[in-house]
């Protein structure tokens, strides 16, 4: 095996061509798996820009009791804010609205993962807390395409498919127009201030 190796800088020399196919094939590999990587990220982008009015993505406010919480993305509908929680899980999710945790089965492997409903309604309480009564809040655990529910699907959890008809159930129609105090709140959460109340 050692024999069929280059001995002298002449010999190696006559492999110049290897080095730039490494460095292509290396780029080739490199760019599809972060173009799988970021794929259910491009999905979502398209879902929301479908759906919501505005939305913001990574959110912090205050929590209520001197500390923060951290909104992945919240959305601007016409009745209100819809706050949502991205989970991208691949394989058969079961879950319950008490279990602790919940399970993904994905063929031979398996693993599990906090009941998100529990997180998920903190920081709607949280949302409220520093949006005031006036402003409508909902929430939603949003799964990628990559996950399902053969046993039934949690409250609260919906998948990346059924994301626009479920804003538009609890938000409104997009065409509709925002209130005004709505509107407020959600101008003074960008600019990463408490609305006032």
């Amino acid at each position: 095996m050692l024999e069929a190796l280059p001995r002298t800088p002449a010999e190696w020399a006559e492999l110049w061509w290897i080095l730039p196919l490494l460095l292509v094939v290396a780029a080739l590999v490199g760019g599809a798996l972060w173009w799988r990587a970021t794929a259910v990220r491009r999905e979502l982008d398209r879902a929301l820009a479908a759906v919501a009015v505005e939305h913001l993505r990574q959110v912090v406010i205050p929590d209520g009791v001197d500390g923060q919480t951290y909104l992945e993305c919240v959305l601007l509908t016409p009745r209100g804010l819809v706050a949502l929680d991205l989970r991208d899980v691949e394989g058969s999710v079961f879950g319950a609205e008490k279990m602790d945790e919940w399970t993904v089965l994905d063929g031979v492997k398996r693993f599990t993962f906090r009941n998100p409903l529990f997180a998920l309604h903190d920081r709607l309480a949280a949302l409220r807390h520093h949006l005031g009564d006036g402003v409508e809040v909902q929430g939603r655990i949003v799964f990628s395409t990559r996950g399902r529910f053969p046993k039934g699907q949690p409250p609260l959890s919906i998948g990346l498919a059924q994301l626009a008809a479920e804003v538009e159930r609890i938000g409104g129609p997009r065409e509709a127009g925002i209130n005004e105090f709505v509107q407020r709140a959600w101008d003074q959460l960008k600019a990463g201030q408490s609305p006032q109340r």
